[in-house]
């Protein structure tokens, strides 16, 4: 676009000259973005330094480019802004980061408008932006923003307003404006990671691909995985793969032993090919094979591999000339060539090498008759046994085509055989997995043609036998894994060996979704029958009547978490909430939990405390009646050890076959237990079943339990959380990792409404309450923020004790009276209100009228807005959203006191700076001043934050800087604590927010905060409030509406200690603290391979030291 032979290299030509020069390579478009921005920026630079000429008029601002590079510089870039933030947003699709709902508000404000259907996510900037910042909380952002909602939420701010003015084409926009629009676009590619994108753009637009430069592309991932397994799985063996994978990339573990299966079943086939008793010679053709480097593996691996067996590699003649370049240039893969090899011509000949015991082949497996041709210049074909191996190849292939290919290979040679890995769809296109699955490849651009025909084992069996094929035996890749003909029992335990593996379920679910064949021409030994792999369990009932509904759905203010749990409590007036917990997010495990009302009233639900216990995963939760619920288990990381050993149960002969399922969910009824979802050895077992099991003196009863024949959905349910609801059971979360292909997320909520011979197990006080309301209701998500590990003495009684309350005093009111004194009291650390000051002609002019008049109505800002009606905002579990709206809007939900918050950033560069008032907001920077008294704080000045306030708490948490709070309007309440309690308020490690309600806690009497030194200071309109350094304090409002300017200042006994870098909002720890965390971690690790006892021994003695240390 941009330099030589770039759009705009010489834009003084005429299109008509422009077309006769020959076709250049484009610049890259982040290269040219970088160029321009930066020359752009220096050329204005540059102009606005120079003297005016006297009379002339210095109204307008410098434009380097004339109308038509400006028309041609934005048609380009807006062009690779959408097409990157489709892709971007593709991939969050993919990954199961979507909301529906979300969607479904920008699809219909898209038709609203009569705007036509889009392909993908295709609308215009704005739209595709305004669809990012629904999903802030949701998708996945890189760079410097990273993990700052605040940050992101300002860029895709700016980038709106760019895509409005960008879409009014006037083509004469200053230097300045062009710059800041092509620097905030490059912050974008940044903050989506489009820049790999953007670059493969420019070597070829995916719009030219062809189906086969595709399906060429679906090679480069797999054998990277293939890497990854011959390097971690193979490492004594020759690592053949590393000179076509020139970075190894280390797959997740489910990825490895999947590759590893697949590997292994091949490997296999082709052994019990090469040492079967056969006349004359052996030939294995590869049919799209890739980067595969099956031939070296063999002849490495089988040390008696003579001069009789030949391996071909046939696909693509584009990917064969490279993969012939590697060979030729790699010295242990030349070797296999021997000396006389021989190179065709690649511009003329299929056979692009040919050797003794290797060749070559470019050819498009349609093309039989060339491919037959090719061979027959190689071998004699009638007097050859011939292996075809074809693994994920040829059903990326039309139908036709790959029947065809099939029913060639019966004919040619003397014996022939097929191995064919390939997918099946064993439970239907429609089951969660295969949608993924199928869904990944269309993506891709490769959909799976020949699955659609061929769904099972038999289908594709009675596919070869149709075709020539008299011998056919075929498993799915689980039945393979658990077949000593293809794993042995020592193999299977010892990869667990290699690396930790505990993704089972999963990991049956790919099993079952690829099927390995081996067809023969060979009559000698007859058909074999073909049983289906879906065989029901055996003496197993099926009742065929379950009801199943959808009573809600996830939204982005909940959780999406698999492997938690669930559980239903009351409050003091008998509304009853569901409470999913903990378990497995996105990328972590959670320490969260989603509340939903289950009777439509949405009142003030339990709160659990907030000291609850860590993130974990894997957990069961038992209800005790009175006594309280009971977790129990769980994993918090993956242990070098099991933490609790099991004994094999004895069993009758009668009841020989017992469940077995990876992922499920139990729920006790009774005499009987149901088992929802999860995979299992069992066919039957496919993550959408619900099973009862049934005990009796005699052993137990199997029922299987399923919904009518009217295509009820059933919940995917792998690491659902479910819980007992009267006659109903209902079903929060869950979902798996769909191997390479995303995270299938359930994010319906089901209620399965149980048969009455099930209930008939059920004691009568197991069903006094049933959902009588038609859907449930997200209440809020709340954060467990540390874990109590020292449980106070005396049970619930003595928690109840009176005594053990906290005892909450008044921050003391003074008057100001010099700045000795103030600078006295600064010194003492501790808090104290400064009543009725002089803080300028605020007090009287800062009206919300006045306010928007000033500011600007339709100036944008960023606020907080609470997603609960308590309007308690935690920062921890993100129960507000960052909305951006006019300051118009702002000021009249603040008047009607709504629950949302305004903290003024800096509005040139609010993630750099510290907001300032006199620099963010000029016109009300004279109204507001500081007491003389205070200059103080003006010498050592960090920043000046305009807050304005509605009905909202804000929540816990410390600043690292000393500040002062001056209340300018309304009247705010604030609870401190002393640096001293930190310990007992449940700040994570790093963290320098709580979840603790203290509000709350101060009107209940809760005996969290017993151990706490609670100060209350009611701050009234003149009033200035210090706080110190670190103390802890949380805000709520008592009039509708709170206008108030917060001054932070740096404490001269801290000021060589602040930590380096940008500290936008005056909390970045101090240095010897984060440099002190980082000694912990190390510390941490060296301890944490000691056996228990001796870890907590000398995690003892360390503490004190580290205490005597620093006393001394």
């Amino acid at each position: 676009m941009i330099g030589q032979h770039g759009w705009l290299e010489s834009t003084e030509q005429t299109l008509y000259d422009k077309n006769k020069q020959s076709p250049q390579k484009k610049t890259r478009i982040l290269d040219g973005i970088r160029k321009i921005a930066k020359d752009v920026s220096e050329l204005h630079q540059t102009r606005r330094t120079r003297p005016v000429a006297r009379g002339t008029v210095g109204t307008h601002a410098a434009s380097s480019l004339d109308p038509r590079e400006q028309s041609l510089l934005y048609c380009e870039l807006e062009f690779n802004l959408t097409t990157a933030l489709n892709i971007y947003v593709t991939e969050e699709l993919d990954k199961g980061h979507l909301s529906p709902d979300n969607l479904k508000k920008v699809s219909d404000e898209w038709h609203q408008k009569g705007h036509h259907k889009v392909i993908g996510f295709r609308y215009d900037l704005e739209t595709q932006l305004e669809l990012v910042s629904l999903h802030i909380n949701d998708f996945s952002f890189h760079g410097r923003r990273q993990g700052n909602t605040t940050e992101i939420a300002l860029l895709l701010n700016e980038m709106k307003m760019n895509a409005r003015n960008m879409r009014v084409r006037t083509f004469c926009q200053p230097d300045s404006t062009i710059a800041k629009h092509l620097v905030d676009s490059q912050s974008l590619f940044n903050l989506i990671n489009a820049s790999t994108i953007m670059m493969a753009k420019q070597e070829g637009s995916p719009g030219s691909l062809t189906l086969d430069d595709l399906v060429m592309g679906t090679n480069t991932s797999s054998i990277t995985s293939k890497r990854s397994v011959e390097r971690l799985y193979h490492s004594k063996e020759t690592p053949f793969f590393r000179y076509f994978v020139p970075k190894f990339q280390r797959r997740a573990p489910l990825i490895n032993r999947g590759y590893w299966l697949r590997l292994r079943a091949i490997d296999t086939i082709v052994y019990k090919f090469l040492t079967k008793e056969t006349e004359g010679e052996k030939v294995i053709i590869n049919l799209g094979c890739g980067s595969d480097v099956l031939p070296w593996q063999c002849h490495a691996r089988y040390d008696n591999l003579g001069s009789d067996v030949l391996f071909v590699d046939v696909d693509y003649p584009d990917l064969m000339k490279k993969k012939r370049a590697i060979v030729l240039q790699t010295p242990e893969l030349r070797s296999l060539l021997g000396n006389d090899f021989t190179l065709g011509d690649e511009d003329k000949d299929d056979l692009l090498l040919r050797s003794h015991k290797y060749c070559q082949i470019g050819c498009d497996l349609r093309q039989l008759d060339r491919l037959r041709m090719t061979l027959e210049s190689v071998i004699n074909l009638p007097e050859c046994a011939i292996l075809f191996v074809a693994e994920v190849s040829i059903t990326y292939m039309d139908t036709q085509s790959a029947d065809s290919l099939i029913q060639w290979g019966s004919t040619v040679g003397r014996e022939n055989n097929f191995c064919l890995l390939e997918q099946i769809l064993p439970y239907g296109g429609r089951h969660p997995f295969a949608q993924q699955m199928l869904g990944h490849f269309v993506k891709l651009g490769t959909p799976l043609r020949s699955v659609e025909q061929y769904p099972t084992i038999e289908s594709q069996a009675i596919r070869f036998q149709d075709r020539g094929w008299h011998r056919v035996e075929i498993k799915d890749l689980w039945q393979a894994w658990s077949s000593e003909e293809f794993v042995s029992d020592s193999e299977r335990t010892g990869l667990d060996n290699i690396e930790p593996f505990d993704e089972w379920e999963e990991f049956i679910l790919f099993a079952r979704h690829y099927s390995i064949l081996h067809a023969s021409t060979d009559c000698s030994q007859g058909s074999l029958p073909q049983t289906s792999t879906l065989a029901a369990r055996e003496s197993a009932k099926t009742f065929a009547g379950l009801s199943v509904e959808i009573i809600g759905e996830s939204t982005k203010k909940s959780t999406r978490r698999r492997f938690g749990n669930s559980m239903i409590l009351s409050n003091g007036l008998g509304q009853r909430y569901a409470l999913n917990l903990l378990g497995m997010s996105l990328n972590s495990r959670e320490s969260t939990y989603d509340i939903f009302s289950l009777d439509g009233q949405h009142g003030t639900p339990p709160q659990l405390h907030p000291s609850g216990p860590p993130a974990r995963m894997c957990f069961t939760l038992t209800d005790l009646g009175e006594y309280g619920i009971m977790l129990v288990g769980g994993r918090v990381l993956i242990r070098v050890g099991p933490t609790i050993s099991f004994s094999p149960i004895t069993t009758s002969s009668s009841n020989s076959r017992l469940i077995s399922s990876f992922g499920a969910q139990t729920v006790h009824l009774g005499s009987s237990v149901i088992i929802c979802g999860g995979m299992g050895a069992d066919p039957c077992l496919h993550g959408q079943t619900i099973t009862v099991v049934t005990t009796s003196t005699e052993g137990f009863e199997v029922e299987n339990l399923s919904t009518p024949q009217n295509d009820e959905p059933m919940p995917f349910m792998i690491g659902s959380s479910i819980v007992q609801d009267g006659s109903s059971l209902l079903v929060f979360g869950g979902g798996a990792t769909c191997f390479s292909m995303g995270t299938f997320w359930e994010t319906n909520i089901y209620k399965i409404r149980l048969p009455d011979h099930v209930l008939k197990a059920t004691d009568s006080t197991s069903r006094l309450y049933s959902l009588s309301h038609s859907t449930v209701d997200l209440i809020g998500c709340r954060k467990f923020s540390a874990t109590s590990t020292n449980p106070s003495p005396g049970g619930a009684n003595h928690l109840d004790n009176q005594d053990q309350r906290a005892s909450l005093t008044t921050v003391p009111r003074i008057q100001l009276e010099s700045a000795e004194q103030f600078q006295r009291i600064v010194g003492q650390g501790k808090p104290v209100i400064f009543k009725s000051c002089t803080i300028g002609e605020c007090q009287q002019k800062w009206t919300p009228d006045f306010l928007v008049c000033q500011i600007g109505a339709n100036e944008k800002f960023v606020i907080h807005e609470s997603h609960e009606d308590t309007g308690v905002l935690d920062f921890n579990s993100k129960n507000f959203s960052y909305v951006t709206d006019t300051f118009g809007s702002i000021m009249s939900k603040l008047q009607s006191g709504a629950r949302v918050y305004l903290r003024a950033l800096s509005r040139d560069k609010p993630s750099e700076l510290p907001a300032k008032l006199e620099e963010d907001f000029p016109h009300l920077a004279g109204d507001f001043t500081l007491p003389p008294e205070m200059a103080y704080i003006k010498d050592h000045l960090f920043s000046s934050v305009l807050r304005l306030s509605g009905r909202a708490n804000m929540w816990l948490h410390y600043d690292v800087m000393a500040n002062v709070y001056a209340q300018v309007a309304g009247v705010r309440k604030m609870i401190l604590f002393p640096p001293s309690d930190v310990k007992h308020l449940s700040f994570a490690p790093g963290a320098s927010s709580s979840s603790v309600n203290v509000f709350q806690a101060l009107e209940t009497s809760a005996s969290s905060l017993r151990a706490t030194h609670p100060q209350e200071a009611v701050i009234h309109p003149g009033d200035i409030l210090l706080l110190p350094a670190l103390w802890l304090h949380t805000a709520a409002p008592i009039t509708d509406m709170s206008t108030a300017v917060n001054v932070f200042f740096r404490d001269l006994g801290q000021k060589d200690h602040y930590s380096p870098g940008r500290d936008v909002y005056g909390n970045k720890d101090l240095e010897a603290y984060e440099k002190g965390r980082q000694a912990i971690a190390r510390i941490a690790k060296s301890l944490q391979q000691l056996p228990s006892a001796a870890r907590e021994f000398y995690l003892c003695r360390l503490e004190d030291e580290l205490r005597l240390a620093t006393e001394n």
